[in-house]
C-alpha cells in the first residue's frame, strides 16, 4: 500500500513536519527551513583494465624455488614495459611459499618434505582496452600461469562523479518545490548540502581461474560503472504564500473560532 502524506496544519508562523506516515522521515519542514533528500546517478563506460596475474614456480628448496620465481616475474614484467606499460602502472603483490611434502610410507614417522611451491603476485594497468587481448596473449607467451582477475574500470572519474553531485542538487530542489507548494510557502536558497555516503556499484571483474594457454580468451564487453550521490539540502522558506491553497486537512483558525 502506498505511504499517505500528512500535512500538519498551519498556525502562525510555524510549518509542522511533512513525512510519509510510516516511512523514516527524509523531508522536513520547520517554521524556517525545508530539508528533502535528493539523488543523482551517472554510468560511465570504463576506459582502463587492470590485470591482475600469478607466476607459479617449484624446487627443491624454498631459495630455488624464490629465485626461479623471481627471474620468471621479472622477465614478465619486463615484457609488458616492452609493450608501453608504465612503472607506476606496474604493483608486486605478495608472494606465497607452500611445502610440498612426500606421502606417507609405512613406518615413516613424519611427512617429509618434497619440494616448495612458490606463488608470486602482481598486476597491470592497460590504458588502452582496445589492446587488452594482446596484453593477455603476451603475458601467456612470457609464462604468466593464471589470471586471477580483469576489472574494468574509469580511468578518470571526476567528472561522472561531478554530474552525479549536480543531478542529486537538482532532484533536491524539484523535491523542496513540490513540498513547498504543498504547505503554501515559497522556496528560498540553500541553507545546508550535506552529501552522504554511498556505495558505489562494483566494477566489472571477470576471473579466469584456468591456467593460461588451456583455453582461448574471450575479451568481455566493457559495460558500465555507476557513479551515485545523495544530498541533504536544507532551503530557506521565503514566507507564507497567501494564494496557495491549502491542504483539505488545514483548516484556519477563524474559521473555527465562527462569524462574529
Amino acid at each position: 500500500m502506498r505511504p499517505v502524506l500528512a500535512i500538519l496544519a498551519l498556525t502562525g508562523a510555524t510549518v509542522g513536519l511533512i513525512t510519509p506516515l510510516g516511512v523514516a522521515a527524509r523531508t522536513q519542514v520547520t517554521a524556517n527551513a525545508i530539508t528533502v533528500e535528493g539523488t543523482g546517478e551517472v554510468k560511465a563506460v570504463p576506459d582502463m583494465a587492470v590485470i591482475r596475474f600469478h607466476v607459479v614456480t617449484d624446487g627443491g628448496t624454498a631459495t630455488v624455488a624464490l629465485e626461479e620465481n623471481h627471474q620468471r616475474m621479472g622477465e614478465i614484467l619486463k615484457r609488458m614495459r616492452d609493450r608501453g606499460v608504465a612503472d607506476k602502472d606496474i604493483a608486486l603483490g605478495g608472494l606465497f611459499v607452500m611445502p610440498v611434502y612426500n606421502e606417507d610410507l609405512p613406518g615413516q614417522l613424519a611427512p617429509r618434505i618434497r619440494s616448495y611451491l612458490v606463488t608470486g603476485q602482481a598486476e597491470i594497468t592497460v590504458r588502452n582496452l582496445a589492446s587488452l587481448g594482446g596484453f593477455l596473449d603476451t603475458l601467456a607467451e612470457a609464462g604468466a600461469h593464471r589470471i586471477s582477475q580483469i576489472e574494468l574500470t574509469v580511468a578518470d572519474p571526476a567528472a561522472a562523479r561531478a554530474e552525479a553531485r549536480r543531478r542529486a542538487l537538482a532532484d533536491a530542489r524539484k523535491n523542496a518545490e513540490l513540498y513547498a507548494q504543498l504547505a503554501g510557502v515559497s522556496l528560498g536558497k540553500p541553507l545546508m548540502i550535506q552529501e552522504q555516503e554511498v556505495a558505489a556499484s562494483p566494477p566489472p571483474i571477470y576471473e579466469r581461474l584456468p591456467r593460461m594457454g588451456v583455453a582461448p580468451y574471450v575479451e568481455p564487453a566493457a559495460g558500465a560503472e555507476t557513479y551515485s550521490v545523495r544530498l541533504m539540502v536544507s532551503y530557506a522558506i521565503g514566507g507564507i504564500n497567501a494564494s496557495q491553497p491549502r491542504s483539505s486537512s488545514q483548516t484556519p483558525t477563524d474559521a473555527a473560532a465562527g462569524p462574529a
